[in-house]
């Protein structure tokens, strides 16, 4: 018996856009969960910080954490985190469409709408995160 490949022979077999949906959607939210993670354990360094006798001590930890999050990397990332969010609600209320209006056969028609939507919001979102590029907002 002759095995698939695993998850790359998987992909190559079923190359199409329910399947790359799928794989985008496990994607997103697998990187979404790491970075609540991450999101957590920043914040409660921040809090044990601040539990110390010198309130200053929070404040010096919230500018430092924020500092390291307020340069190219971190708006690049912060934009990846808006793509994922974006990504991930948008193919969530296709699946729930698909699943209550009985819309399978247009399922692949709305992945596209999928995408362009989240190019659009990203491309609205592109002048926020990157001033550098875009200029100044507001």
């Amino acid at each position: 018996m002759r095995q698939s490949g695993g998850f790359f022979g998987d992909l190559r077999l079923n190359l199409n856009p329910g399947h790359l949906g799928y794989y985008a959607m496990r994607l997103t939210g697998i990187a979404l969960a790491v970075y609540v993670f991450a999101h957590i354990y920043s914040l409660h360094f921040v809090t044990e910080t601040a539990k110390t006798n010198n309130p200053w001590d929070g404040i010096n930890a919230w500018n430092k954490m924020v500092g390291a999050y307020d340069s190219v990397i971190g708006h690049v990332i912060e934009y990846l985190l808006l793509l994922a969010v974006v990504f991930h609600m948008f193919n969530g209320l296709r699946l729930v469409f698909i699943d209550w209006f009985e819309l399978s056969k247009r399922a692949n028609r709305m992945l596209y709408l999928t995408v362009l939507c989240m190019v659009a919001v990203c491309a609205i979102a592109a002048p926020v995160f990157f001033p550098e590029i875009f200029g100044r907002v507001g």
